[in-house]
C-alpha cells in the first residue's frame, strides 16, 4: 500500500513540474505584446495573424489566431505577420480561393490580403500540413 502512496506522489510531481516547465517556457515562443484581439469587429480596419516563434514545430500554435472573423467594408483586410525564425507561407486549402502569399514570407516580413467575397476559408503553410488556419468573412 506505501508502494502506490508514493507511486501517486511521484505521478503527482511530474504533473506538476510539466506544467510548471511549459509555463515558464511558453514567452520564449510567443511575444504576448504584439497580439492584438483580432476577433473583435467593430471600428478596426486591420487586423493581424501573428505566425509566433516555434510555429515550425508541430506541437506548437501555428496562428494566433487560428481562426479570424473579419467582416467585408470594415475589416476585411488581414496581414500575417511572420514572428518565427523560419520561413512561412500562407496557402488556401482550395485552389479556387484566390488569396495566398506568392512564395514565402520570411522571418520579420508580412503579407496581406482583402477579402471581398463572404465564405469560410481554411488555409493552411507550405510544406507543413499542420499548421492551418481559418478565415470566416461575413457581409456587412
Amino acid at each position: 500500500m506505501k508502494f502506490y502512496g508514493y507511486l501517486a506522489f511521484f505521478f503527482l510531481m511530474a504533473i506538476l513540474g510539466a506544467l510548471v516547465y511549459i509555463g515558464n517556457n511558453t514567452d520564449k515562443y510567443f511575444d504576448y505584446e504584439q497580439i492584438v484581439d483580432v476577433n473583435s469587429i467593430g471600428d478596426v480596419e486591420s487586423v493581424y495573424v501573428i505566425i509566433p516563434k516555434g510555429a515550425v514545430i508541430e506541437e506548437h500554435i501555428a496562428f494566433i489566431p487560428e481562426e479570424i472573423t473579419v467582416v467585408i467594408g470594415i475589416n476585411n483586410t488581414i496581414t500575417w505577420i511572420n514572428e518565427d525564425d523560419a520561413p512561412h507561407s500562407v496557402t488556401p486549402d482550395h485552389r479556387e480561393y484566390q488569396f495566398g502569399s506568392l512564395g514565402v514570407i520570411k522571418s520579420g516580413e508580412s503579407y496581406s490580403y482583402t477579402f471581398e467575397n463572404v465564405g469560410v476559408f481554411p488555409y493552411h503553410m507550405e510544406p507543413h500540413p499542420w499548421m492551418t488556419g481559418t478565415v470566416i468573412v461575413l457581409d456587412s
